[in-house]
């Protein structure tokens, strides 16, 4: 599927890995198609942060202090960002089965429930 216009050149690498990595006969849904579009703009967010970091890690403060450049912890807020928006997506794993996040989290949480009723 061809990337959103308006997208650089990190979302659009983004974009067409994800799809890549899609079995055949898989597509994502519209709402999902919506996270990847949010996580390829995050993602060229990023590459733009990165390039600032590149400059230096540090900035002279307003007081002529040397302070740690924002970039930084723009940049670790957007890795965080583009983690989220891409566990969110239903990617199937090797069986076929759709994997995100949630569910993974989900299908923890019913084993160690019903895994472990308090019988001993």
């Amino acid at each position: 599927m061809k990337p959103p216009d308006g997208l650089g050149n990190a979302g659009k690498k983004l974009w067409s890995a994800m799809h890549a990595d899609l079995p055949d006969g898989w597509e994502f849904s519209k709402r999902e198609l919506v996270q990847l579009e949010m996580a390829a703009h995050q993602a060229d967010d990023l590459a733009r942060l990165e390039t600032e970091i590149r400059k230096g890690t540090t900035r002279k403060g307003s007081m002529g202090q040397t302070a740690l450049n924002g970039a930084i912890q723009e940049a670790r807020q957007a890795r965080a960002a583009v983690d989220r928006l891409i566990g969110r997506l239903a990617i199937p794993d090797e069986s076929g089965t759709p994997r995100t996040t949630a569910s993974e989290i989900g299908r923890k949480a019913a084993r160690a429930r019903w895994g472990n009723d308090g019988a001993a």
